[in-house]
């Protein structure tokens, strides 16, 4: 029978009235001609029950439709209102498209039970459109916020008490720390008090909350603290909860760097018992060994901080965290020019292990921590040899070549020779041998990163080689020269000095009556010989002062060593001619002996000059009260020269000048008595 249904496409586009069809089609000759009439058979079950429904269909509708019509006019009633209300918004001012909805601000942007923001906001902007009642709707919104803000601020205010109630009650329990179980719960409250503080800033009473939370929070670092500790003490790996809730206490507290730092100082402590342990222990220190500790140490610590905390800022914790893993231990102290190469390529290992595994990895490329991490670690793994690096020319010169130097120089012991010609040459070829592989060691380290430092210390080697050979042969020489010259120089300065000085016993004026004029002379003027001797040596200063400004300085200090022994000579001839039985003593020159290459020049001239002034006055044979008092104005005259010069008057000089002024001077006891005899018996 399905097989029997027909389609709106059988029956054809011209079929309008399916009633008249069917009448059409049942009749007799339209069978006939359409052979059709198997057909009508076949449709007419379907047609008397299509006839049934289409009955009991149109009297349904007939009997709804009043109920309809009704609908129709209630709806059209309720669009006329709505079209006078959309009327009215035309012509309403903008300004009221721009009333707070309570999304701007920190109290009114929250969530309160029972109210959807957007739907509020909606109602709030279409309740404003009408004419007669758009004032009272935009206040009562605006209550409506105010009153939601208020409530809000209520439960943030009931859940302050509460919270810090229950954390204050947590302090109060805690003798020295808190108790592990209270970690999740302590975090928790504090991460409420936080928001509840930040809604009812605000609020009235603000001051007394934030005093409350400022004690409560030194309270809790203070009992959190030694919960940490104990977690980062341990030997093995730290329980990752547990670090992590306290870090987020920390945070609470705006206090995350103790932890960071804290982690940083604590967890290395088995590292640096490790390192006490092989650096008191048997040599040579295995670093071999220390460093794999290290590598397998930071691995484990890396996983567990960027499980306690995080990608952002784990790779920094953990670059403090090598940093105070290797700074303690005093490899620096360790290295030395004989072990840097194999320690150094140790380093080098480990540093690109490090690199390999840390400081390229996926997670810092996205978070751009490789920049800062790669860098860092080769700092601190290099840091140690920067010391050595910065010295290394005095290091090599010092511990390495002058120590061959020193077995390759061939000592003299008799006259230079073919034999001691082939000593040299046989100690130059060892030490071009040494020097040779010390050229390939700068080549070879860190890509010839120390040559130049090599290439110095060969050259102030050869320098050195080349001066122990020269003096072994010509030292001597040298010296002889040196003294030859040092004594020209003092002669060519006292010579002047001796003849100036040499008619002094002779002079009249020392036997020359005292004056019988009824006027006495308050005057007397210096004589001639010794203003003259004070020239010399005062003119003698402005040349030695203009040499030692020249780049010859160097030179004519080492030329001038032992240049005090030149004046001895003639303090010796005083002692033997006039105390035979008394040396003198040089004592008053130790006060003015200076390195200085004038002030060694200048007191050895101003000590001879005042030696012949010695012996030339001891051989005056007689003195008269008038030649007394002339000798000790002289000699008055040429203590301030000398006084200019910075150079003491000679104990001798001044026990004469004092005895001729009446007065006591220190001296030697034999030389006083000797003196006193000679000024006894010439006066």
């Amino acid at each position: 029978m399905d097989s029997a249904v027909l389609t709106l496409v059988e029956l054809g586009d011209d079929v309008s009235d399916v009633y008249a069809w069917v009448d059409a089609n049942t009749r007799g000759d339209a069978v006939e001609s359409n052979n059709s009439g198997g057909v009508s058979e076949r449709l007419l079950p379907q047609l008397h029950v299509l006839s049934q429904e289409l009955s009991a269909t149109l009297q349904h509708q007939l009997e709804s439709f009043p109920s309809f019509d009704t609908h129709v006019q209630l709806l059209a009633i309720k669009t006329e209102g709505l079209r006078l209300n959309l009327q009215s918004v035309t012509t309403f001012p903008d300004s009221v498209a721009d009333l707070p909805d309570g999304s701007d601000g920190t109290t009114h942007n929250l969530p309160c039970q029972g109210s959807t923001r957007p739907r509020v906001a909606t109602t709030a902007r279409a309740a404003v459109t009408s004419d007669a009642t758009s004032p009272s709707l935009i206040l009562l919104h605006e209550a409506k916020q105010r009153m939601q803000a208020c409530i809000h601020a209520l439960e943030e205010s009931a859940a302050w008490t509460q919270h810090s109630r229950v954390v204050g009650q947590l302090v109060s329990e805690s003798v020295s720390s808190i108790a592990p179980t209270s970690l999740p719960s302590l975090a928790t409250h504090l991460t409420a008090m936080h928001k509840s503080l930040r809604i009812l800033a605000p609020m009235p009473g603000a001051p007394e909350r934030q005093a409350t939370m400022a004690r409560l929070l030194g309270d809790i670092e203070r009992l959190v603290l030694p919960a940490l500790l104990d977690q980062l003490n341990r030997p093995s790996t730290v329980d990752v909860e547990r670090v992590a809730e306290i870090l987020t206490i920390f945070k609470c507290l705006d206090r995350a760097d103790v932890v960071s730092g804290q982690y940083a100082a604590v967890r290395p402590a088995a590292i640096h018992r490790l390192w006490l342990s092989l650096e008191t222990g048997p040599r040579p220190l295995n670093l071999s060994d220390f460093y794999a500790d290290v590598d397998a140490f930071l691995g484990r610590e890396w996983l567990t901080i960027g499980l306690v905390f995080g990608h952002e800022t784990g790779p920094s914790v953990w670059l403090a965290l090598l940093q105070a893993t290797l700074q303690p231990c005093a490899l620096s102290s360790c290295i030395n020019v004989h072990n840097v190469c194999a320690w150094f390529d140790l380093s080098c290992r480990f540093a690109q292990s490090l690199l390999t595994h840390y400081g390229d990895v996926a997670e810092q490329r996205e978070t751009n921590h490789s920049p800062v991490l790669a860098p860092a670690i080769v700092q601190v793994i290099f840091e140690p040899y920067w010391p050595l690096f910065e010295s290394f020319a005095t290091v090599e010169r010092t511990q390495v070549l002058a120590l061959q130097v020193r077995e390759l120089v061939v000592p003299k012991s008799g006259p230079v020779d073919a034999d001691f010609a082939a000593l040299v040459e046989e100690a130059t070829t060892g030490l071009w041998a040494a020097l040779e592989v010390r050229v390939q060691f700068g080549l070879s380290f860190a890509l010839g990163a120390l040559l130049p430092a090599v290439v110095a210390a060969i050259t102030d080697t050869v320098a050195e080689f080349e001066l122990a050979l020269v003096h072994q042969l010509f030292g001597h020489l040298l010296e002889h020269w040196t003294k030859v010259v040092q004594q020209l120089l003092y002669a060519s300065v006292m010579t002047p000095i001796q003849a100036l000085l040499r008619p002094l016993p002779t002079l009249e004026i020392w036997i020359q009556p005292e004056a019988t004029d009824a006027l006495p002379s308050f005057s007397m003027l210096p004589q001639d010989y010794v203003t003259g001797v004070a020239d010399i040596l005062l003119s003698l200063l402005p040349q030695l002062e203009l040499f030692a400004e020249t780049s010859g300085l160097p030179n004519a200090v080492a030329a001038s060593h032992h240049v005090e022994l030149l004046s001895n000579d003639a303090w010796t001839a005083v002692a033997t001619t006039f105390f035979p039985n008394t040396p003198v003593s040089d004592d008053w020159m130790s006060q003015s002996a200076t390195p200085s290459f004038v002030d060694r020049w200048t007191v050895v001239m101003a000590s001879g000059a005042m030696a012949v002034l010695t012996g030339q006055i001891l051989q005056i044979p007689r003195f008269s009260a008038t030649g007394a008092a002339q000798l000790a104005c002289d000699m008055g005259y040429f203590e301030n020269v000398l006084m200019a010069l910075g150079v003491p008057l000679h104990p001798i000089l001044a026990h004469i000048r004092h005895r001729l002024t009446n007065q006591n001077a220190p001296c030697d006891t034999a030389i006083a008595n000797s003196l006193d005899k000679y000024l006894t018996v010439t006066r």
